[in-house]
């Protein structure tokens, strides 16, 4: 599938005391009911001994590019509809294959324990808004706003998601992908020195400004990729042009 990118960041404007907003979970009529295609393998750590799956979604990555890297790499990657079970890594293993796929991922899609890529078919139930939600980090629009909002200076990217409509909304939706370029605030949370898993954590969300680029219209928090966080210029954009299944909370960065 097409990487949707119309626009390329060049240079990223980090700053403290910015304004940004967390998408809501999700309540709305509309509910998708997918995936992606294939899944890095879990790790289990040694030191905080969890073992189990989790990490960002990279939907413009076409699995069939990784499954030609060579099986040091396909070793540790399986297809989601497969259902078979793999041995999970150890971090030493996990950060082996982070430093293989950089020539493909570049450095700013990090696998964390366990990223997702590609799109596979999903289901789409009730009527679709504007937005659509799977959950609060998996973000679908309409192709009309996707373009709207590109070309009002707020470069998004995605592909178009293989979606079967319960209720036909009359043109496609995209899939945005969200890089985990925010990063919490260091004293909020206590994390594996080894695994770098999360092991404690505040329920308030605060961004370290530090790590915070407000030129990204949509992205989502390294330590907890399952968010959403928007820059407040885009926020004001979707308020000021009413679209709809979308809610908005502002977050502190600090």
């Amino acid at each position: 599938m097409p990487n949707w990118n119309p626009f390329r960041r060049k240079d990223q404007v980090k700053v403290k005391n910015a304004r940004a907003y967390l998408a809501d979970a999700p309540k709305y009529k509309s509910h998708i009911l997918g995936g992606g295609q294939c899944h890095v393998t879990g790790i289990v750590c040694p030191v905080c001994t969890q073992w189990g799956a989790g990490g960002p979604f990279y939907p413009t990555v076409d699995c069939s590019t990784l499954y030609e890297l060579g099986e040091d790499i396909t070793k540790y990657i399986y297809e989601i509809s497969s259902r078979k079970s793999r041995k999970p890594m150890t971090p030493t293993e996990r950060n082996e294959l982070a430093e293989k796929l950089i020539p493909v991922l570049g450095q700013d899609r990090p696998i964390g324990y366990g990223a997702i890529f590609g799109v596979s078919l999903a289901e789409a139930k009730g009527p679709i808004g504007d937005f659509a939600w799977q959950t609060r980090g998996l973000v679908y629009v309409r192709e009309s706003v996707f373009r709207e909002i590109n070309e009002a200076g707020f470069p998004l990217v995605g592909v178009p998601a293989p979606l079967k409509f319960q209720k036909d909304p009359g043109e496609r939706l995209i899939l945005l992908e969200l890089l985990p370029s925010a990063r919490r605030l260091a004293s909020t949370f206590k994390q594996c020195e080894i695994c770098d898993r999360i092991l404690e954590v505040e329920e308030t969300l605060r961004i370290d400004g530090s790590s915070f680029d407000d030129s990204i219209p949509i992205q989502c928090v390294y330590e907890w990729p399952a968010t959403a966080v928007f820059s407040a210029d885009l926020a004001d954009y979707i308020r000021e042009r009413g679209f709809t299944d979308i809610s908005l909370s502002p977050i502190e960065v600090v």
